[in-house]
């Protein structure tokens, strides 16, 4: 299941991309093959949610891999802002069955 969202962000990579990915998942991360400084993480984000949404904008994040576990920045900023709200920022853009959702932001 990972790998759909790996080669959806491979495929966007293509052509020497500028994107940007929060990503917490290393499986990801390696499947897609996309550069490691093109990825930030929960362990270089603001845990307030408020932050964490500024952090994603300053760092032109263009994508963001959500997977529910503890300690995520985007599982924290879910829980709080609500599936409705999120909708104002990030459009869903691939989802599995494992609760593994790829959605590309909309600042």
């Amino acid at each position: 299941q990972k790998r759909i969202v790996a080669n959806y962000l491979k495929d966007k990579f293509q052509g020497g991309s500028n994107l940007k990915v929060f990503c917490d998942d290393d499986t990801v991360k390696v499947l897609a093959g996309i550069p490691a400084d093109r990825f930030v993480t929960s362990s270089s984000s603001p845990t307030d949610s408020i932050l964490f949404l500024d952090y994603l904008k300053e760092n032109r994040v263009e994508y963001l891999v959500y997977e529910r576990r503890d300690r995520s920045a985007a599982e924290k900023l879910f829980r709080d802002v609500g599936e409705e709200r999120i909708k104002d920022h990030f459009q869903l853009v691939a989802c599995t069955s494992m609760d593994l959702r790829l959605y590309r932001t909309v600042f």
